[in-house]
């Protein structure tokens, strides 16, 4: 997948350990990116220090089949671990 991640916006609610993070994903590829063929965007949460994937988040699908060259809006929310440390999203 060939994509270009746009306007980026991330949000961190203390209270909740939650990472509020909107933008906007261009296709960039020569593909049609379907949600029927089952395409998505997700995040992975990784320790920072040992590359240990902790989190293999849930996926957004498009609402409408994403061709080459346009884009689509993405909101996703990342629970954060309630440790204190070093992570990568």
């Amino acid at each position: 997948m060939t994509a270009e991640y746009l306007e980026p916006e991330v949000r961190l609610d203390q209270a909740t350990h939650t990472l509020h993070v909107t933008f906007a994903v261009r296709n960039d590829s020569l593909d049609t990116w379907r949600a029927s063929e089952g395409f998505g965007v997700g995040y992975h949460l990784f320790d920072a220090e040992t590359g240990t994937l902790i989190v293999d988040g849930a996926r957004v699908s498009p609402s409408q089949d994403v061709k080459p060259g346009e884009s689509m809006p993405v909101t996703i929310e990342v629970a954060m671990p309630a440790e204190d440390g070093a992570y990568q999203v």
